[in-house]
């Protein structure tokens, strides 16, 4: 599974995550197993399978985040902001039903990918 760069950090923290117990590697067969959602337990696999590198996870904590934080202090510094409102997705909850693709501006797009 290839992770763009806008899901790294997110698939660091997933993996993280899933390690943070220590349950070992059978536990989290069957937890991932029980996991409703195709586009959620395809990236938890991906995760449990090491698609996010000790080196990429590393970048993502200490380097991108820190980075990421910086701008965004600097953006509410320099236009005196309290807040900022974005969009958090480009849709409304997708159908029911549309578990691996949904529709976006008459395009079928997957969902996964879509919403995060």
């Amino acid at each position: 599974m290839h992770l763009g760069a806008d899901l790294l950090v997110g698939a660091a923290l997933l993996n993280a995550f899933i390690h943070f117990d220590g349950e070992c590697l059978r536990d989290q067969a069957k937890r991932l197993e029980r996991v409703a959602s195709s586009d959620v337990r395809r990236a938890m696999g991906a995760a449990l399978a090491g698609a996010v590198s000790q080196a990429d996870y590393e970048a993502a904590i200490w380097c991108h985040r820190p980075r990421l934080q910086a701008a965004y202090r600097n953006y509410f510094r320099a236009h005196r902001l309290d807040a900022m409102l974005t969009m958090t997705t480009p849709l409304p909850a997708c159908p029911v039903g549309d578990d691996e693709a949904t529709l976006l501006e008459g395009r079928r797009v997957p969902v996964f990918e879509t919403y995060i």
